[in-house]
Order: C-alpha cells, then sequence, then structure tokens
C-alpha cells in the first residue's frame, strides 16, 4: 500500500490547478494567527478573572477598581449579543458589586471617623471650660 504498513493508503496528488503552496501557507499562517489570539484572549480572562476573585477577597477599593477595569479593558467579560442584549460574566458582576458595597463601607467610616473626631473636640472644649 502506497500509504505504509498499516496505514491508511496515501491521498492522491492535487490537481496542478490545486496545488497553490501560498494558499496553504497563508490557511496555515492564519489558522495559527487565530489560534494564537484564542490562546492570547483565554490567558487574558483567566487573568482578570484571578485579579476580580483575589479583589473580592480583599475587598480593597483600589484592588476592585483595577480587576474591574481590567476585566471591562480585556473584552473577555462583557459584550453585546447580535441581538443587542448586553452580557457580563458572573465574577464581574460580583466583582461591581462588592466595590458598591466596599464605596458605601468606606463612605460610612469616612462620616464616622470626621463625628467621632468632632465629639472628642467637643468633649475637650466641655473639659477645658
Amino acid at each position: 500500500a502506497a500509504g505504509g504498513r498499516g496505514g491508511p493508503p496515501a491521498a492522491p496528488a492535487p490537481a496542478e490547478s490545486e496545488s497553490d503552496d501560498s494558499d496553504e501557507e497563508d490557511m496555515g499562517e492564519e489558522a495559527a494567527a487565530k489560534r494564537s489570539i484564542r490562546q492570547r484572549r483565554r490567558q487574558l480572562r483567566c487573568d482578570a478573572t484571578a485579579a476580580m476573585l483575589a479583589a473580592i477577597e480583599t475587598r480593597e477599593l483600589a484592588a476592585l477598581q483595577l480587576a474591574i477595569e481590567t476585566a471591562e479593558y480585556s473584552g473577555t467579560h462583557e459584550g453585546t449579543l447580535q441581538d443587542g442584549r448586553v452580557w457580563c460574566t458572573e465574577e464581574l458582576k460580583m466583582a461591581r458589586k462588592v466595590l458598591g458595597e466596599a464605596e458605601v463601607a468606606a463612605a460610612v467610616a469616612k462620616q464616622n471617623t470626621k463625628e467621632k473626631n468632632k465629639l472628642h473636640e467637643c468633649v475637650r472644649k466641655h473639659r477645658n471650660a
């Protein structure tokens, strides 16, 4: 057999008009480029997801903001479907929710600190009076 021992028979050679090496190279290069893009997008998504999960765990404002911006910039955590509906991943939804909660908590803590300082000032004035 032409294909070697135990293997499939060899395919017939393509006709002269079908054997354009540049087309095959272009398809190979194009497929490799697409594969590389897919791998890069997968890595971006994985990195953005890991950053969001870590930021959600710590609940730090700066980390949450950076992780959300990274996820949005990567283009792998949100988008628009062909019918116009907007979608985003559960990780991005949760990071945004936790960011909102962390911002409220920070604002409340800041206000409480102001009120506490005012109260201490009043107590000092009263003691000195």
